[in-house]
């Protein structure tokens, strides 16, 4: 069986362009994975601190309305009004 140069050179090209294809290591985003994972804590633990924030607010502060109703002419109270 004879090969031509032409079948012999294509055959090479391909085994030499798989082969180059077949060794890539991709190891570039780790850093990138890293410092999103180190964010995203960070998020999360400032997300938590502000939900204790407003659960304290929460059970610390109340407001209570109070007040009174008043004739213009007379300056004074009228009674049974109720606010």
């Amino acid at each position: 069986m004879k090969f031509s140069k032409q079948h012999v050179v294509i055959a090479l090209l391909i085994a030499l362009s798989l082969t180059g294809c077949i060794e890539v290591e991709d190891d570039s985003n780790d850093g990138l994975v890293e410092m999103l994972s180190q964010q995203n804590q960070i998020l999360s633990d400032q997300n938590n601190l502000l939900d204790q924030q407003n659960e304290t607010e929460q059970e610390t502060h109340s407001v209570t309305f109070a007040g009174g109703i008043a004739e213009i002419i007379s300056d004074t109270g009228v009674s049974g009004a109720q606010i």
